[in-house]
Protein backbone atom coordinates (compact mmCIF):
# COMPACT_ATOMS: atom_id res chain seq x y z
CA UNK A 1 0.00 0.00 0.00
CA UNK A 2 2.88 2.37 0.63
CA UNK A 3 3.78 2.33 -2.70
CA UNK A 4 0.54 2.59 -4.24
CA UNK A 5 0.23 5.66 -1.96
CA UNK A 6 3.82 6.76 -2.93
CA UNK A 7 2.63 6.90 -6.78
CA UNK A 8 -0.23 9.06 -6.04
CA UNK A 9 2.44 12.41 -5.55
CA UNK A 10 2.94 11.71 -9.31
CA UNK A 11 -0.25 11.51 -10.06
CA UNK A 12 -1.45 14.38 -8.53
CA UNK A 13 0.98 16.59 -10.12
CA UNK A 14 0.55 15.56 -13.46
CA UNK A 15 -3.24 16.25 -13.08
CA UNK A 16 -2.44 19.80 -11.39
CA UNK A 17 0.19 20.44 -14.48
CA UNK A 18 -2.70 19.38 -17.02
CA UNK A 19 -5.75 21.23 -15.07
CA UNK A 20 -3.27 24.40 -15.54
CA UNK A 21 -3.34 23.80 -19.04
CA UNK A 22 -6.31 23.10 -20.12
CA UNK A 23 -7.33 26.60 -17.96
CA UNK A 24 -4.82 28.12 -20.53
CA UNK A 25 -6.83 26.63 -23.81
CA UNK A 26 -10.50 27.94 -21.84
CA UNK A 27 -8.55 30.99 -21.64
CA UNK A 28 -7.98 31.23 -25.22
CA UNK A 29 -11.53 30.00 -25.88
CA UNK A 30 -13.28 32.29 -23.84
CA UNK A 31 -11.37 35.56 -23.11
CA UNK A 32 -9.12 35.73 -25.63
CA UNK A 33 -10.36 35.10 -29.14
CA UNK A 34 -10.14 38.86 -30.08
CA UNK A 35 -6.37 38.41 -30.42
CA UNK A 36 -7.02 35.75 -32.99
CA UNK A 37 -10.35 37.06 -34.46
CA UNK A 38 -8.99 40.61 -35.08
CA UNK A 39 -12.44 42.36 -36.06
CA UNK A 40 -14.69 40.44 -33.18
CA UNK A 41 -14.97 41.61 -29.46
CA UNK A 42 -14.09 38.98 -26.61
CA UNK A 43 -15.93 36.11 -26.87
CA UNK A 44 -17.74 35.20 -23.17
CA UNK A 45 -20.59 33.04 -24.30
CA UNK A 46 -20.29 29.65 -23.20
CA UNK A 47 -20.32 27.45 -26.40
CA UNK A 48 -20.03 23.59 -26.37
CA UNK A 49 -17.43 22.91 -30.00
CA UNK A 50 -14.70 19.89 -29.65
CA UNK A 51 -11.96 22.35 -27.95
CA UNK A 52 -14.85 22.82 -24.83
CA UNK A 53 -15.62 19.24 -24.41
CA UNK A 54 -11.94 18.22 -24.71
CA UNK A 55 -11.11 20.92 -22.47
CA UNK A 56 -13.65 20.50 -20.07
CA UNK A 57 -13.70 16.76 -20.19
CA UNK A 58 -9.69 16.96 -19.38
CA UNK A 59 -9.86 19.29 -16.60
CA UNK A 60 -12.82 17.53 -14.65
CA UNK A 61 -11.19 14.30 -15.20
CA UNK A 62 -8.39 15.39 -13.11
CA UNK A 63 -10.28 17.36 -10.66
CA UNK A 64 -8.74 15.19 -8.20
CA UNK A 65 -5.25 16.48 -8.05
CA UNK A 66 -5.07 18.82 -5.47
CA UNK A 67 -7.18 16.91 -3.25
CA UNK A 68 -5.33 13.67 -3.41
CA UNK A 69 -2.34 15.64 -2.28
CA UNK A 70 -4.06 16.80 0.98
CA UNK A 71 -5.03 12.75 1.26
CA UNK A 72 -1.70 11.70 1.33
CA UNK A 73 -0.26 14.64 3.44
CA UNK A 74 -2.82 13.74 6.12
CA UNK A 75 -1.74 10.19 5.39
CA UNK A 76 1.74 11.01 6.25
CA UNK A 77 0.80 12.88 9.47
CA UNK A 78 -0.75 10.02 10.71
CA UNK A 79 1.46 7.52 9.18
CA UNK A 80 4.68 9.04 10.24
CA UNK A 81 4.68 11.61 12.96
CA UNK A 82 1.89 10.32 15.60
CA UNK A 83 2.66 7.74 18.27
CA UNK A 84 -0.90 5.93 17.91
CA UNK A 85 -1.30 4.66 21.10
CA UNK A 86 -0.43 8.11 22.79
CA UNK A 87 -1.72 10.48 20.01
CA UNK A 88 1.72 12.32 20.65
CA UNK A 89 3.34 14.23 17.15
CA UNK A 90 6.44 13.63 16.15
CA UNK A 91 6.89 17.76 16.19
CA UNK A 92 10.71 17.72 15.40
CA UNK A 93 9.24 15.45 12.39
CA UNK A 94 6.83 18.10 10.95
CA UNK A 95 9.57 21.03 11.77
CA UNK A 96 11.71 19.55 9.47
CA UNK A 97 9.42 19.03 6.86
CA UNK A 98 7.39 22.52 7.15
CA UNK A 99 11.23 23.88 6.71
CA UNK A 100 11.82 21.67 3.77
CA UNK A 101 8.40 23.59 2.36
CA UNK A 102 9.51 27.29 3.31
CA UNK A 103 12.65 27.41 1.24
CA UNK A 104 11.72 26.21 -1.90
CA UNK A 105 8.58 28.71 -1.43
CA UNK A 106 10.09 31.87 -0.20
CA UNK A 107 13.20 31.41 -3.19
CA UNK A 108 10.44 30.79 -6.12
CA UNK A 109 8.08 33.43 -4.41
CA UNK A 110 10.60 36.00 -4.54
CA UNK A 111 11.67 34.85 -8.37
CA UNK A 112 8.54 34.92 -9.58
CA UNK A 113 7.96 38.56 -8.30
CA UNK A 114 10.87 39.51 -9.99
CA UNK A 115 9.59 37.78 -12.99
CA UNK A 116 5.91 39.09 -13.22
CA UNK A 117 7.57 42.90 -12.46
CA UNK A 118 9.64 42.45 -15.06
CA UNK A 119 7.12 42.05 -17.39
CA UNK A 120 4.90 44.54 -15.54
CA UNK A 121 7.16 47.12 -16.28
CA UNK A 122 7.73 46.40 -20.11
CA UNK A 123 4.07 46.52 -21.19
CA UNK A 124 1.25 46.41 -18.20
CA UNK A 125 -1.58 46.32 -20.49
CA UNK A 126 -0.06 43.30 -22.41
CA UNK A 127 1.26 41.31 -19.15
CA UNK A 128 -2.10 42.10 -17.40
CA UNK A 129 -4.38 40.35 -20.60
CA UNK A 130 -2.03 37.79 -21.50
CA UNK A 131 -2.11 36.39 -17.35
CA UNK A 132 -6.14 36.91 -17.67
CA UNK A 133 -5.67 38.13 -14.35
CA UNK A 134 -5.80 41.73 -12.89
CA UNK A 135 -3.39 42.45 -10.12
CA UNK A 136 -0.37 43.92 -9.91
CA UNK A 137 2.93 41.74 -9.24
CA UNK A 138 3.14 41.64 -5.54
CA UNK A 139 3.76 39.29 -2.46
CA UNK A 140 0.04 38.62 -1.92
CA UNK A 141 -0.21 37.73 -5.71
CA UNK A 142 2.34 34.95 -5.28
CA UNK A 143 0.83 33.89 -2.17
CA UNK A 144 -2.27 33.40 -4.32
CA UNK A 145 -0.46 31.49 -6.98
CA UNK A 146 1.73 29.43 -4.39
CA UNK A 147 -1.55 28.98 -2.08
CA UNK A 148 -1.42 25.64 -1.44
CA UNK A 149 1.90 25.42 0.95
CA UNK A 150 0.48 28.10 3.36
CA UNK A 151 -2.72 26.02 3.32
CA UNK A 152 -0.49 22.64 3.79
CA UNK A 153 1.45 24.27 6.38
CA UNK A 154 -1.00 25.55 8.87
CA UNK A 155 -3.12 21.81 8.22
CA UNK A 156 0.15 20.24 9.63
CA UNK A 157 0.06 23.22 12.66
CA UNK A 158 -3.53 22.08 13.97
CA UNK A 159 -2.75 18.08 12.66
CA UNK A 160 -2.75 17.47 16.05
CA UNK A 161 -5.85 18.61 16.81
CA UNK A 162 -7.41 16.56 14.04
CA UNK A 163 -5.80 13.27 15.47
CA UNK A 164 -6.87 13.54 18.97
CA UNK A 165 -10.56 14.04 17.49
CA UNK A 166 -9.42 11.08 15.20
CA UNK A 167 -8.54 8.75 18.27
CA UNK A 168 -11.68 10.05 20.11
CA UNK A 169 -14.04 8.98 17.25
CA UNK A 170 -13.18 9.21 13.28
CA UNK A 171 -16.77 9.00 12.39
CA UNK A 172 -18.13 12.06 14.05
CA UNK A 173 -14.66 13.89 12.70
CA UNK A 174 -15.39 12.44 8.66
CA UNK A 175 -18.83 13.31 9.37
CA UNK A 176 -18.72 16.98 10.77
CA UNK A 177 -15.79 18.06 8.53
CA UNK A 178 -17.59 16.99 5.29
CA UNK A 179 -20.56 18.63 6.19
CA UNK A 180 -18.47 22.01 6.96
CA UNK A 181 -16.72 20.91 4.05
CA UNK A 182 -20.20 20.66 1.43
CA UNK A 183 -21.60 23.59 3.35
CA UNK A 184 -19.00 25.60 2.62
CA UNK A 185 -18.98 24.89 -1.18
CA UNK A 186 -22.42 25.68 -1.44
CA UNK A 187 -22.19 28.56 0.48
CA UNK A 188 -20.01 29.75 -2.72
CA UNK A 189 -23.46 30.51 -4.70
CA UNK A 190 -24.63 33.01 -2.28
CA UNK A 191 -23.08 35.33 -4.99
CA UNK A 192 -24.96 34.21 -7.43
CA UNK A 193 -28.15 35.46 -5.72
CA UNK A 194 -26.11 39.14 -6.20
CA UNK A 195 -25.53 38.97 -2.15
CA UNK A 196 -22.90 42.20 -2.28
CA UNK A 197 -20.49 42.23 0.56
CA UNK A 198 -16.44 42.38 0.28
CA UNK A 199 -15.72 39.85 2.42
CA UNK A 200 -18.39 37.03 0.99
CA UNK A 201 -16.88 38.07 -2.30
CA UNK A 202 -13.19 37.24 -1.39
CA UNK A 203 -14.11 34.54 0.55
CA UNK A 204 -16.60 32.53 -1.67
CA UNK A 205 -15.99 33.42 -4.78
CA UNK A 206 -12.47 34.40 -5.40
CA UNK A 207 -10.41 32.06 -3.06
CA UNK A 208 -13.17 29.63 -1.64
CA UNK A 209 -11.19 26.60 -3.30
CA UNK A 210 -7.79 27.84 -1.74
CA UNK A 211 -8.65 27.50 2.12
CA UNK A 212 -8.74 24.42 4.45
CA UNK A 213 -12.20 24.24 4.94
CA UNK A 214 -12.57 23.10 1.53
CA UNK A 215 -9.81 20.31 1.90
CA UNK A 216 -10.59 19.78 5.31
CA UNK A 217 -12.44 16.25 4.94
CA UNK A 218 -10.16 14.96 2.80
CA UNK A 219 -6.87 15.84 5.24
CA UNK A 220 -9.10 14.48 7.83
CA UNK A 221 -9.55 11.20 5.81
CA UNK A 222 -5.75 10.98 5.20
CA UNK A 223 -5.18 11.22 8.92
CA UNK A 224 -8.19 8.46 9.57
CA UNK A 225 -6.80 6.55 6.76
CA UNK A 226 -3.58 6.07 7.82
CA UNK A 227 -4.75 5.53 11.67
CA UNK A 228 -6.97 2.73 10.61
CA UNK A 229 -5.46 1.10 7.17
CA UNK A 230 -6.07 -2.22 7.89
CA UNK A 231 -9.90 -1.80 8.68
CA UNK A 232 -10.38 0.77 5.37
CA UNK A 233 -8.40 -1.79 2.78
CA UNK A 234 -10.26 -4.62 3.59
CA UNK A 235 -13.79 -2.24 2.87
CA UNK A 236 -12.15 -0.98 0.46
CA UNK A 237 -11.20 -4.21 -1.73
CA UNK A 238 -14.65 -5.76 -0.70
CA UNK A 239 -16.34 -2.65 -2.61
CA UNK A 240 -14.10 -2.12 -5.12
CA UNK A 241 -16.59 -2.61 -8.51
CA UNK A 242 -19.45 -0.10 -6.43
CA UNK A 243 -16.38 2.28 -6.18
CA UNK A 244 -15.91 2.03 -9.45
CA UNK A 245 -18.64 2.60 -11.02
CA UNK A 246 -19.47 5.62 -8.50
CA UNK A 247 -16.25 7.10 -9.65
CA UNK A 248 -17.21 7.10 -12.94
CA UNK A 249 -20.92 8.12 -12.27
CA UNK A 250 -19.73 11.10 -10.79
CA UNK A 251 -17.28 12.45 -13.41
CA UNK A 252 -20.27 12.59 -15.61
CA UNK A 253 -22.00 14.67 -13.01
CA UNK A 254 -19.01 16.96 -12.51
CA UNK A 255 -18.88 16.79 -16.30
CA UNK A 256 -22.23 17.91 -16.32
CA UNK A 257 -21.92 20.70 -13.43
CA UNK A 258 -18.41 21.84 -13.84
CA UNK A 259 -16.98 24.27 -16.84
CA UNK A 260 -16.44 27.85 -16.91
CA UNK A 261 -19.54 29.79 -17.50
CA UNK A 262 -20.29 33.54 -18.47
CA UNK A 263 -21.47 35.85 -16.04
CA UNK A 264 -22.00 39.82 -15.53
CA UNK A 265 -19.38 41.27 -13.17
CA UNK A 266 -19.86 45.02 -12.41
CA UNK A 267 -21.79 45.41 -15.20
CA UNK A 268 -19.08 43.90 -18.10
CA UNK A 269 -19.10 40.14 -19.61
CA UNK A 270 -16.78 38.02 -17.77
CA UNK A 271 -16.36 34.38 -16.77
CA UNK A 272 -16.31 31.83 -13.71
CA UNK A 273 -14.62 29.17 -13.01
CA UNK A 274 -17.43 26.00 -11.67
CA UNK A 275 -15.57 23.22 -11.95
CA UNK A 276 -14.42 22.65 -8.38
CA UNK A 277 -18.23 22.15 -6.72
CA UNK A 278 -19.89 19.29 -4.28
CA UNK A 279 -19.63 16.69 -7.71
CA UNK A 280 -15.88 17.65 -8.19
CA UNK A 281 -15.40 16.84 -4.05
CA UNK A 282 -17.20 13.42 -4.20
CA UNK A 283 -15.61 12.40 -7.75
CA UNK A 284 -11.93 13.43 -5.79
CA UNK A 285 -12.83 11.20 -2.88
CA UNK A 286 -13.99 8.68 -4.80
CA UNK A 287 -11.43 8.48 -7.21
CA UNK A 288 -8.73 8.22 -3.78
CA UNK A 289 -11.19 4.84 -2.98
CA UNK A 290 -11.17 3.48 -5.97
CA UNK A 291 -7.71 3.91 -6.74
CA UNK A 292 -6.92 2.73 -3.30
CA UNK A 293 -9.64 -0.70 -3.31
CA UNK A 294 -7.67 -1.57 -6.81
CA UNK A 295 -3.84 -2.02 -4.85
CA UNK A 296 -3.13 -5.07 -6.42
CA UNK A 297 -3.45 -3.59 -10.33
CA UNK A 298 -0.19 -2.67 -12.13
CA UNK A 299 -0.30 1.39 -12.53
CA UNK A 300 0.42 1.76 -16.39
CA UNK A 301 3.52 4.26 -16.69
CA UNK A 302 4.61 3.52 -12.79
CA UNK A 303 8.69 4.05 -13.51
CA UNK A 304 7.63 7.55 -14.66
CA UNK A 305 5.25 8.42 -12.28
CA UNK A 306 7.75 7.31 -9.47
CA UNK A 307 10.18 9.98 -10.84
CA UNK A 308 7.56 12.73 -10.72
CA UNK A 309 6.61 11.56 -7.30
CA UNK A 310 10.15 12.38 -6.08
CA UNK A 311 9.99 15.94 -7.74
CA UNK A 312 6.78 16.60 -7.38
CA UNK A 313 7.37 19.47 -5.37
CA UNK A 314 9.96 21.00 -7.68
CA UNK A 315 8.05 20.56 -10.36
CA UNK A 316 4.75 22.34 -8.76
CA UNK A 317 6.70 25.40 -7.83
CA UNK A 318 8.05 25.61 -11.23
CA UNK A 319 5.47 24.24 -13.63
CA UNK A 320 3.74 27.94 -13.92
CA UNK A 321 6.79 29.66 -14.63
CA UNK A 322 7.54 27.73 -17.71
CA UNK A 323 3.97 27.76 -18.73
CA UNK A 324 3.72 31.50 -18.00
CA UNK A 325 6.16 32.31 -20.87
CA UNK A 326 4.85 29.76 -23.29
CA UNK A 327 1.63 31.97 -22.91
CA UNK A 328 3.28 35.36 -23.13
CA UNK A 329 5.43 34.22 -26.18
CA UNK A 330 2.15 32.96 -27.91
CA UNK A 331 -0.15 35.82 -26.77
CA UNK A 332 1.98 38.66 -27.46
CA UNK A 333 4.11 37.66 -30.58
CA UNK A 334 2.53 34.58 -31.95
CA UNK A 335 -1.32 35.25 -31.12
CA UNK A 336 -3.16 33.10 -34.49
CA UNK A 337 -1.89 30.08 -32.59
CA UNK A 338 -4.76 30.86 -29.82
CA UNK A 339 -6.70 29.96 -31.99
CA UNK A 340 -5.98 26.14 -31.35
CA UNK A 341 -6.87 26.15 -28.24
CA UNK A 342 -6.03 22.00 -28.01
CA UNK A 343 -2.54 22.60 -29.10
CA UNK A 344 -1.87 25.34 -26.42
CA UNK A 345 -2.86 23.26 -23.73
CA UNK A 346 -0.73 20.31 -25.42
CA UNK A 347 2.56 22.65 -25.23
CA UNK A 348 1.47 24.04 -21.92
CA UNK A 349 1.54 20.32 -20.58
CA UNK A 350 4.89 19.15 -22.23
CA UNK A 351 6.23 22.30 -21.00
CA UNK A 352 4.70 22.23 -17.26
CA UNK A 353 6.86 18.63 -17.31
CA UNK A 354 9.53 19.76 -19.45
CA UNK A 355 10.96 22.55 -17.84
CA UNK A 356 10.87 21.66 -14.42
CA UNK A 357 12.48 18.33 -15.28
CA UNK A 358 15.32 19.35 -17.36
CA UNK A 359 16.06 22.43 -14.49
CA UNK A 360 16.03 19.92 -12.05
CA UNK A 361 18.45 17.77 -13.98
CA UNK A 362 20.96 20.41 -15.02
CA UNK A 363 21.00 21.55 -11.53
CA UNK A 364 22.26 18.02 -10.49
CA UNK A 365 24.78 17.93 -12.83
CA UNK A 366 26.52 21.71 -11.62
CA UNK A 367 29.18 21.46 -9.20
CA UNK A 368 28.95 19.93 -5.65
CA UNK A 369 28.63 23.58 -3.28
CA UNK A 370 26.09 24.71 -5.87
CA UNK A 371 24.38 20.81 -6.13
CA UNK A 372 24.25 21.02 -2.19
CA UNK A 373 21.62 23.87 -2.18
CA UNK A 374 19.00 21.69 -4.01
CA UNK A 375 16.68 20.90 -1.04
CA UNK A 376 16.56 24.67 -0.76
CA UNK A 377 15.49 25.02 -4.13
CA UNK A 378 13.52 21.42 -4.60
CA UNK A 379 12.49 20.24 -2.10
Amino acid sequence: MYRRIYLLFGISIFGIVVSHATARGLWALYAWTDRYQILLPRNFDPFVTPQWFSLVLLQQIFAFGVSSFFFVSGYFISSYTVDISTGKIKWKIITTRVLGLLFPYVFWSIFKILQDSALYIIKKDIFLESVGQYYIPSFLSIVYIYWFVPVLILFYFVSPLIVNLARRNWKKLLIYSCFLQILFTISRYTWFVNIKNPIVQFILVDNFDKSTIYYLFIFSFGVVFGMYLPGFKNWLERHRILLLILCVLFLFITFYLGGWTKIIYEGKPAILNISLNVGSQIYSLLFLMTYLAFNTVKIPFSKYLEKLSRHTYGIYLTHLIFVGIFIQVVYNIFPLLLYYQLLITLFSIILGFGGPLLLIEAFKKLPRPIKGTYRYLFG
